[in-house]
């Protein structure tokens, strides 16, 4: 895919952009996430977070969040400054505003070499311009000069995303709380300001063509306002001030029981004379068979990115360890530098359960992260009599032994198992976990720490205790379908046009 940048200048432009945004965002300075806006050079005092607003719309299995957030530069001279945000895998940006004084700037896109130019000239010039560049999986850096003294800029921007529906849950998160992966960057980057000075507001829109049983904001049942106003039909609102963004902001609704197996597809065409793209989500029904005697083997990350988000990984494992049942067996592998078999195979009697609680409680961080070396030893004695599951449980940022995307396929791939990978953090290597899950029609997803992380062990158990849906096929009449993508095998079939 080739590289883009966004350039922002005094023009009434329009703003796309073809590569999506699917990673933490993060610049240097603003480890603790949310939208900071990063002085560059120093000695310069942060510049303040006056107001956060969030708008999102949940329609049947897609988002758009709408980011509104004003800056305060305190500093008796004018500024260019480092602006960083989270977005999260999966999403794409469509549009963005940077608003200073009454000027406002509307971005156009560039290929990345002629705005990094543009950029400079524009700089260079004395004029108002902004640069937004998307690095890797995991930086996104968006640069704005100038910040003017002891004034106010506003930004605003769009992103779109599919949401995950497991088991009948739909889940969103706008993601806020820093990963900790870059361990380099964090020993030698002070932390940015991330207290919001002013409000802090969370405005969701749900609308749902099945019917919602229910809506859930752990951490804020207290003061979340929810307002049922249909049966798939909801408004929540959450309002604060002088809030930290430090923590995400997660959103759960469950649908109701019993659906059958569906498809939702959101078409666009910009023009009726150039082909249109479409996004499709297939949810499974209710019709998958149970899987009786099945092996586990938990991988589990015990590096020293993980310090902050071992307890989690700890809970989240017992309690699905927990729901099995005694003709099931697991076995618990750890992995930071080295990988070690820490538990052998054992049958989830109570008694062995509450054992490997016990164990998984006292869990430590330390060292580097051989994802590699853990799934080594997980493919090792598989019973090819009972269906085999391998979990990792990981921050995903593979620093030693083999990180070759590549070499995982082919280890995987050779495998009869069904992988599953659960992401810590925000800025996760999630390009990893989905080339994992590819090459055994496994799956991937994102826990944060202010997840129900309960719930997201129940969905995971739900779909190591079902059979998987396989080779789905989908005939379009009177439309030819190309260049598709997506996660899933699935078959696309043009019908004739008669």
């Amino acid at each position: 895919m080739k590289l883009t940048a966004s350039l922002y200048r005094l023009r009434a432009l329009c703003f796309t952009l073809t590569a999506p945004v699917v990673a933490l965002l993060i610049a240097p300075g603003a480890l603790l996430a949310g939208g900071t806006l990063t002085p560059v050079g120093s000695p310069h005092q942060p510049i303040q977070i006056r107001s956060h607003q969030i708008n999102v719309t949940l329609n049947n299995g897609f988002a758009q969040t709408e980011v509104l957030q004003t800056f305060f530069n305190p500093n008796s001279s004018d500024l260019e400054a480092v602006y960083a945000f989270p977005v999260p895998k999966s999403a794409s940006r469509s549009a963005g505003t940077i608003v200073t004084g009454e000027k406002t700037l509307k971005g156009e896109v560039l290929p990345k070499a002629e705005a990094e130019k543009t950029y400079g000239e524009e700089k260079a010039a004395g004029n108002d311009a902004g640069l937004a560049s998307k690095e890797a999986f995991q930086t996104y850096h968006f640069k704005v000069r100038p910040v003017r003294a002891n004034a106010e800029v506003q930004l605003r921007f769009t992103y779109y995303q599919p949401i995950e529906i497991d088991s009948g849950v739909g889940r969103y998160v706008y993601p806020l709380e820093e990963g900790s992966t870059n361990e380099a960057a964090k020993s030698f980057w002070q932390p940015a300001q991330n207290q919001v000075q002013g409000q802090l507001l969370f405005n969701v829109e749900l609308k749902s063509a099945w019917p919602v049983d229910d809506v859930r904001i752990p951490g804020f049942e207290n003061s979340a306002k929810v307002t049922k106003l249909d049966a798939g039909h909801y408004q929540v609102s959450l309002d604060g001030a002088g809030a930290k963004l430090d923590r995400d902001f997660v959103f759960y609704y469950r649908l109701a029981d019993k659906l059958p197996g569906r498809v939702e597809v959101i078409p666009y065409r910009s023009t009726k004379d150039k082909p249109g793209t479409f996004m499709m989500v297939v949810t499974p029904g209710i019709d998958l068979k149970a899987i009786q005697g099945a092996n586990y083997t938990y991988v589990l990350d015990v590096s020293g990115s993980m310090q902050g988000k071992i307890g989690t990984l700890a809970r989240g494992v017992a309690l699905a360890i927990g729901q099995m049942k005694p003709t099931d067996r697991f076995r618990i592998i750890t992995f930071s530098s080295k990988a070690r078999l820490a538990l052998d195979w054992t049958s989830a009697t109570p008694e062995n359960v509450t054992l490997a609680a016990d164990m998984l409680a006292k869990l430590h961080t330390e060292g580097g992260t051989n994802i590699y070396a853990g799934l080594q030893i997980a493919l090792k004695d598989l019973d090819a009599d009972r269906a085999s599951s391998v979990v990792l449980v990981t921050d995903g940022t593979t620093n030693e032994g083999v990180t070759d995307p590549r070499a995982f396929y082919a280890l995987l791939k050779k495998n009869d198992i069904r992988f599953f990978g659960f992401l810590m953090g925000n800025n996760a290597n999630w390009p990893l976990l989905r080339v994992m899950a590819d090459a055994t029609g496994g799956f991937y997803t994102g826990v944060s720490n202010d997840d129900d992380i309960g719930g997201q062990i129940i969905l995971a158990k739900a779909k190591i205790a079902f059979e998987s849906l396989h080779d789905a096929s989908f005939k379009f009449s009177r439309a030819r379908v190309f260049d598709t993508t997506g996660d899933l095998p699935i078959r696309f079939i043009a019908a004739s046009n008669s």
